[in-house]
């Protein structure tokens, strides 16, 4: 079966740039770039890692010195190292090269981790603004006419 990644660069070897653009045709066990100036294709894929946490992706393949570098530009302009662990288990599940060992998680756990996460993030903000509210509106009333206002720290500071 035949897959196409569209919207991926081809980073040039040892340069920081933005590269060739692209996309990746993934069938069996080789991947080919077919890029704007020239279609590389690598046959024989051993592997496919993140190169630290540059958001760039090293197809090592054929010989044990030979390694291409990609960034996955398909959800963002910009190449990001959560972009790259996406690609990285796309690649791997379209090889048949399974998890590799490593730390990295599947797309689909991965996205409902970020899903899970920006949720928590929104409850927290929403209840930060409400302790916020509270203290400024009974501050100013209570600035005006004399009396009591309340801080609403455990609001502010221990959103979930």
């Amino acid at each position: 079966m035949t897959t196409v990644i569209g919207n991926i660069r081809r980073a040039p070897p040892g340069k920081v740039g933005l590269g060739e653009p692209g996309e990746l045709v993934v069938d069996g066990d080789t991947i080919e770039f077919r890029g704007t100036k020239a279609t590389i294709r690598l046959t024989g894929v051993r592997a496919v890692s993140r190169e630290g946490n540059t958001g760039i992706v090293n197809v090592f393949y054929g010989s044990p010195e030979a390694k291409e570098r990609f960034m996955d530009f398909r959800r963002s302009r910009y190449r990001t190292n959560s972009q790259a662990k996406v690609l990285v288990e796309e690649l791997r599940s379209l090889l048949g090269h399974g998890s590799g060992g490593g730390t990295e998680q599947p797309a689909e756990v991965y996205r409902a981790r970020m899903k899970a996460a920006r949720t928590r993030m929104l409850v927290a903000a929403a209840i930060l603004v409400v302790g916020l509210l509270v203290t400024i509106i009974t501050f100013s009333r209570a600035s005006r006419g004399g009396g009591t206002f309340i801080v609403a720290w455990g609001a502010i500071l221990a959103a979930p």
